[in-house]
């Protein structure tokens, strides 16, 4: 149980770092910044990405799998919206997270891998490994 703690606390710490490179800025909330990254796309006539539908449905895989067959370095909005998903993840108990076929390990796997593909393996390496 300490050892998932952990890796859930690096998870939001790799997180919120990321976040403060992409958005440009200190970031308190996540959650925050991912209400108002939804409501600029709403605002701007933009349909929800189908990421956000996918989680709102707790179906997590097929999100995560979405989120990696679109992921390429120039689509920084997807990087948003994939450091919102692993926020998200982990803010889920650990019994929700292993319904959902989900153990730290992978979540921190799945954010290394992602922000690798976005050149924030820096971060990655120095939370999650």
């Amino acid at each position: 149980m300490f050892e998932e703690d952990f890796i859930i606390r690096e998870i939001k710490m790799a997180v919120k770092m990321a976040m403060q490179l992409v958005f440009g800025r200190e970031v308190e909330s996540p959650a925050t910044e991912a209400l108002a990254f939804l409501t600029s796309a709403d605002e701007a006539g933009e349909e929800p990405d189908i990421i956000f539908q996918l989680m709102r449905e707790k179906r997590y895989r097929e999100a995560e799998k979405n989120l990696f067959s679109r992921a390429e370095p120039e689509k920084t909005a997807l990087l948003k919206t994939g450091l919102i998903f692993y926020d998200t993840m982990s803010r889920l108990d650990t019994a929700e997270l292993e319904t959902s076929g989900y153990t730290s390990d992978k979540l921190a796997d799945g954010l290394h891998r992602l922000l690798t593909i976005y050149g924030y393996n820096d971060v990655g390496n120095l939370f999650l490994q």
